[in-house]
C-alpha cells in the first residue's frame, strides 16, 4: 500500500499494466469497480485442482494498494480473504 497523494493516475496507469499482464498470462477477473477516482480489480489464477493464485489492486484518490497471493487457496475462504482486504463479494 502506498499513498497516491492525490494523484491517481499514475497508480491507475501501473493497475493498468498489471491488469494486461495478468492478462496475458491467464488469470481471470473476478471483480471489477471502475467508479470516479476509485478502481477495485480482483483475478484469480485457476486449472483444474482449484485456485492457485489470487491478486487484488485498488486506488482511490487516496491510496494505492496491490497484493498477489500464490499458491492454493481454498474457495470456502476466499470471502474471509477478501474481507481483508474491504472487498465486497456481494
Amino acid at each position: 500500500m502506498y499513498s497516491t497523494g492525490g494523484e491517481v493516475a499514475p497508480a491507475i496507469n501501473q493497475l493498468q499494466n498489471a491488469k494486461n499482464m495478468l492478462s496475458n498470462q491467464n488469470w481471470e477477473p473476478i471483480i471489477q469497480v471502475n467508479e470516479d477516482r476509485q478502481n477495485v480489480q480482483v483475478f484469480i489464477k485457476a486449472n483444474g485442482e482449484g485456485v492457485q493464485g489470487l491478486t487484488v489492486m485498488a486506488v482511490d484518490a487516496d491510496d494505492a494498494v496491490f497484493v498477489n497471493i500464490l499458491g492454493s487457496i481454498d474457495p470456502e475462504n476466499l470471502g474471509a480473504i477478501m474481507d481483508q482486504f474491504d472487498v465486497d463479494l456481494l
